[in-house]
């Protein structure tokens, strides 16, 4: 079901942001992306962690249409990432994750409320929350 809805978020936004801790299925729903770029955090794992946010903006540019996907999404977005709609994945892929991995979402979700609280305009798509597959939350209030 959540592939329908990511298809129908790719008609109707240009600049798409897919945000979430680790083994989400960031990556997997970035697959099936087929007309537009299409960059990854996990290829800024050479850089710094804290040098990757700024060269994801940077390497964007001013694309008109893009998806970007990865657990710096959140980091980016606070440092100014444009974008026209997120969709943030809450439900992990797989049954077991490390406690690094764990403690990692955690820390992906809490820098995204921060920036959310600030950008309430844009639409947020959530998955995961009563069991919807993905949930329009944008406009509401925290």
């Amino acid at each position: 079901m959540i592939q329908a809805q990511f298809r129908e978020i790719l008609r109707n936004y240009k600049r798409v942001a897919i945000a979430g801790g680790p083994r989400m299925g960031k990556s997997t729903l970035a697959k099936l992306v087929n007309d537009r770029p299409v960059f990854g955090s996990d290829a800024y794992r050479n850089l710094p962690w804290t040098d990757v946010p700024l060269k994801i903006i940077s390497d964007i540019g001013e694309l008109p249409a893009f998806v970007v996907e990865g657990v710096q999404v959140p980091r980016a977005l606070r440092k100014g990432l444009a974008v026209d709609v997120v969709v943030y994945l809450t439900r992990p892929k797989v049954t077991e994750r490390l406690k690094g991995q764990v403690s990692m979402a955690v820390g992906c979700r809490t820098v995204f409320d921060e920036w959310h609280a600030k950008n309430r305009e844009l639409p947020v798509y959530f998955e995961g929350l009563k069991d919807e597959a993905l949930s329009l939350l944008s406009h509401r209030s925290a």
